[in-house]
């Protein structure tokens, strides 16, 4: 469940070659564009270095938006934190390759949101917060299948799926 004024699109960055549609797999650390198949397409470019995307998030009305950020990167880093707080009411997050932090405060059934890197703080009920992430995760995959229709076969997408209780 989410509101109108929580929310999050996800834009991809059209100079991340990753989104385009003839785009082979390659290593970004591997040897001259070292190609890879799509099925072996492993979690660091996922996490560090492909499908970049400018996440628009909004929460509580508050701008908690960054750019350039790997898609999958920023989802799955928000991806536990609902069940983070259910056991603990402080809880933190934060990107693999970048400097953004965020961080969560459970006061009863709401959640107090901030960041390292947004001068604003916003509270939501927990079921938002839990819609809000829900809708994350099922954008992320959703774009990079869209794309990429032959990454449903991509062995480190089928098992962080499995993991989050996706597949």
């Amino acid at each position: 469940m989410t509101t109108e004024d929580t929310a999050i699109r996800f834009d991809p960055r059209h100079e991340d070659e990753s989104w385009n549609p003839s785009w082979t797999p390659s290593l970004t650390l591997g040897e001259d564009d070292e190609t890879t198949s799509w099925e072996d397409l492993p979690e660091a470019e996922f996490l560090a270095f492909r499908f970049r995307v400018n996440a628009v998030l909004t929460v509580a009305g508050q701008d908690f938006s960054t750019t350039y950020i790997p898609v999958l990167d920023f989802a799955l880093a928000w991806s536990w934190v609902p069940r983070a707080l259910a056991d603990d009411p402080r809880a933190e997050t934060a990107m693999t390759a970048e400097g953004l932090v965020y961080r969560f405060l459970r006061q009863q059934d709401q959640v107090r949101i901030s960041s390292n890197l947004h001068p604003a703080t916003a509270s939501v009920p927990l079921p938002v917060l839990t819609g809000l992430v829900d809708d994350m995760v099922t954008k992320a995959f959703g774009l990079l299948y869209g794309a990429h229709p032959q990454l449903r076969g991509n062995r480190y997408l089928l098992d962080v799926s499995r993991r989050i209780g996706r597949g």
